[in-house]
């Protein structure tokens, strides 16, 4: 709500005239107000027409009929499920929420894992993204000289290699190169768009030197571990994508089984870091020089054991940071952007250095040989192809799995008590539109959002302050 909203006559501010508006309709407010808490008080929700036919499966005889005429507006409202916090933030919630199960089952167990592999061999595993020019930068543990040095050292383009400000985390400077034009814009965007591919030969690299280290041949030694990851996107204020990457030594059957005694942490991080160092992705294009480059990791790693419990708890907290961040921060822009689109970016908050890489995504995008990266189509993030966050398949429960256990909980039984496998549910569905058909109506699917998100806020906050005096009082 607006500030001026608070000087007009009650009657006249937008939200009442929404709610009087919703309290004269034929349906009345409070359906109105239980539609959209069934959508997750989704801010763009999807608008269906339609009916559900419930039948008896054994005897075919038809037990209950809805139809979406009997909701408010005539339509179902579903949630739109966007992960952009910027575009909907409690689809964006429900998301990071499963997200969050999801990384949490892999390391302890539960939503269909076994809680044995809380026991199996764990490494949480940080991979940087290489330089691609000078940049400033501020002090992780408070401000310090950004990049202190000759102060009449120039580049090339005649601006200077050296800068003495102690820039803030929030300073606009941060992330933003000494020199645009030295800067390697083509080379970052290629290299976030290899991201993955030079992952994927990374699983695969620390697996045969795994083999190597224990004197087998990879075919052998599949018969007896299997290697299960799940990785986080991260991007840093340069633009660059950094992983964070979970890496668990399964037994052969999977979760529920144990590696073999011989395989230890140490040994399983001196294959990830011969692996990292050994492997690289070869550009398809040569950028104006004679030789295709190469895609390899930045000088800095990071690799530590996951040990105990409490370990496991972190590094889902630590991997919920990232995604959180990646989720609400992630690349750019919150979507894919078009033609006409390229010629206003600089009016929609972006930083000179994001735009120039946007801008290097779009003209890349057109080149015959990078087609396959499909950069026009991943500009928004820079060229990172694909999703903050991607695991392995039997790393631990999927995203559709919860979806579905969450909407079975939702829907309860069925008529009389029935189970869901006893009944036929046959649906038609059409689609009416998107969004709320009034602003007031948008306006007050909002305030029911803000008030859910106080409520849970409220409920941790309780339970944290229980389990404290738990704690307190039980030491006594």
């Amino acid at each position: 709500m607006a500030d001026d909203d608070h000087h007009l006559d009650p009657l006249q501010r937008p939200d009442v005239q929404a709610l009087l508006a919703r309290c004269d309709s034929p349906w009345g407010y409070k359906a109105f107000k239980r539609q959209v808490e069934n959508a997750g008080n989704c801010a763009h929700p999807i608008r269906l027409a339609g009916r559900v036919d419930t039948y008896d499966a054994e005897s075919g005889e038809k037990l209950e009929s809805f139809d979406s005429r009997q909701l408010p507006d005539g339509v179902l409202l579903k949630a739109c499920g966007n992960r952009r916090s910027s575009r909907c933030q409690p689809c964006s919630y429900v998301y990071k929420e499963d997200a969050r199960h999801l990384v949490r089952a892999g390391l302890l167990g539960g939503k269909g894992v076994p809680e044995s592999v809380a026991h199996n061999v764990t490494l949480m595993v940080t991979l940087t993204g290489p330089s691609f020019g000078a940049v400033h930068s501020a002090g992780k543990h408070g401000p310090r000289a950004c990049r202190p040095g000759r102060p009449k050292r120039r580049c090339p383009h005649g601006r200077p290699l050296a800068c003495f400000a102690r820039h803030e985390r929030d300073d606009a400077l941060v992330g933003e190169a000494l020199c645009p034009s030295c800067y390697q814009s083509e080379r970052h965007v290629i290299w976030n768009a290899l991201s993955s591919e030079l992952w994927r030969r990374t699983h695969i690299y620390t697996f045969r030197y795994l083999a190597k280290l224990v004197g087998m041949k990879p075919a052998e030694l599949k018969g007896m571990v299997r290697l299960e990851h799940l990785r986080v996107a991260e991007f840093q204020e340069r633009g660059v994508v950094h992983l964070h990457v979970l890496v668990r030594a399964d037994g052969p059957e999977g979760p529920g089984s144990a590696a073999p005694a011989w395989l230890s942490a140490d040994l399983l991080s001196l294959a990830v870091r011969q692996a990292v160092a050994a492997v690289s992705v070869p550009f398809p294009t040569k950028l104006g020089e004679r030789i295709a480059p190469r895609a390899r990791w930045g000088e800095m790693l990071d690799i530590s054991a996951i040990t105990d419990d409490d370990g496991s708890a972190r590094a889902a907290r630590y991997c919920g940071k990232y995604l959180q961040k990646a989720t609400d921060e992630g690349g750019v822009l919150d979507h894919c952007i078009r033609a006409g689109e390229i010629a206003t970016l600089r009016g929609r908050g972006l930083s000179e250095h994001q735009c120039r890489l946007v801008e290097t995504a779009w003209k890349l995008g057109g080149r015959a040989e990078l087609e396959h990266l499909h950069l026009r189509h991943w500009a928004h993030q820079l060229g990172y192809r694909g999703h903050c966050i991607a695991k392995s398949r039997r790393y631990s429960t999927t995203l559709t799995a919860l979806r579905k256990a969450r909407a079975e909980y939702q829907a309860g039984r069925g008529r009389n008590g029935q189970l869901a496998e006893s009944v036929i549910k046959v649906a038609t569905w059409e689609w009416s539109g998107s969004g709320y058909l009034t602003s007031g109506d948008a306006l007050l699917a909002a305030r029911w959002a803000e008030e859910a998100t106080e409520a849970r806020r409220a409920f941790w906050e309780a339970r944290d302050i229980e389990a404290s005096e738990r704690q307190q009082f039980g030491s006594i």
